[in-house]
């Protein structure tokens, strides 16, 4: 007889166990690769949770700085405080907006008693920044970091007499012979006659410097004819003799105001101040890709002035 159903019982025995052995460590394999993969989930969990609580401990203990921002208290409708107490005006109004975009900086607006006094702060570090409507001027990029990027625009023009209103260029009156007004030392009409000046040499305008803080003292000047020009902005035309309560509306009917000039105005910023001018510059020109500058202008000018602005 022939024996071979018990070896072939016990080999199939050997292979059925060597098969069931094979599953159950492959069985093993796998219930171990889950359990790491369950760990290594665990752990990249874990981590994301302190990477988040990390970030969050870092925002919260991110101190957002306050910077002190001096504008005029009577400077309307650029920089002024309201019946309420409140800073407010184009300037204002506009860089509040860049605070929005800057969260690292808290800005305070603070009235001072004049232009010279927002200066002369933020050169010394009271302030950071002085908005005060602004001109450029060689003398304040000396003083301050000015933002290559203007922060609003201002109508400029001349009051001449009636009898001169056909006068509505520096040219005519260069032409006329007229005299201007004495400029206060320094300030941004200084640079508006200069740099007209330089560029037309055969068309002089002959103007004078003074210390006398109230340049709308040039009004008055203009009527009696002790002077024969007084280049201003719009907004002092309109708020100083064009409006009934003005405070030389008794010579509307003896004045005239030819606009003919679009200025920029900039922010003026702490010589230590680098970072803040750079992202007070980058704010301002998203606002301006936005609309918010010509939205702002027509809030409180009563027309976009960023129009007559040439780049």
């Amino acid at each position: 007889m022939r024996k071979y159903g018990v070896l072939g019982l016990g080999i199939v025995l050997a292979l059925g166990a060597g098969t069931l052995a094979g599953c159950g460590n492959a069985a093993a394999a796998q219930t171990s690769q889950a359990a790491g993969t369950s760990a290594e989930q665990a752990v990249q969990t874990a981590d994301t949770a302190a990477d988040a609580e990390q970030q969050s401990e870092t925002a919260e203990n991110t101190e957002v700085r306050t910077i002190k921002i001096a504008h005029t208290e009577n400077g309307v409708p650029y920089g002024y405080v309201d019946d309420d107490g409140k800073s407010t005006g184009y300037d204002v109004e506009v860089l509040r907006l860049a605070d929005e975009l800057i969260p690292e900086y808290a800005f305070e607006f603070i009235g001072t008693g004049s232009s010279t006094d927002a200066w002369v702060g933020a050169q010394e570090g009271k302030y950071q920044i002085a908005i005060t409507n602004s001109f450029y001027t060689q003398e304040r990029a000396k003083n301050y970091i000015i933002p290559e990027h203007w922060l609003g625009a201002c109508l400029g023009g001349i009051i001449v007499r009636k009898e001169n209103a056909d006068v509505d260029s520096f040219e005519k009156a260069s032409e006329q012979g007229f005299k201007h007004v004495p400029i206060k030392a320094g300030d941004g009409w200084q640079f508006v006659l200069e740099d007209y000046n330089a560029k037309h040499p055969d068309k002089q305008v002959e103007f004078e410097l003074t210390d006398n803080e109230d340049w709308s003292v040039g009004i008055p000047y203009v009527a009696e004819g002790r002077y024969d020009l007084f280049g201003t902005i719009k907004t002092l035309w309109t708020r100083a003799v064009e409006a009934e309560d003005g405070a030389y509306h008794d010579l509307y009917d003896d004045l005239v105001f030819n606009e003919f000039l679009g200025i920029k105005t900039y922010t003026l910023i702490n010589k230590n101040e680098a970072d803040l001018a750079e992202k007070i510059n980058d704010a301002l020109i998203e606002l301006e890709k936005e609309g918010k500058l010509s939205e702002v202008s027509i809030q409180f000018y009563g027309e976009d002035l960023t129009q007559y602005i040439e780049d």
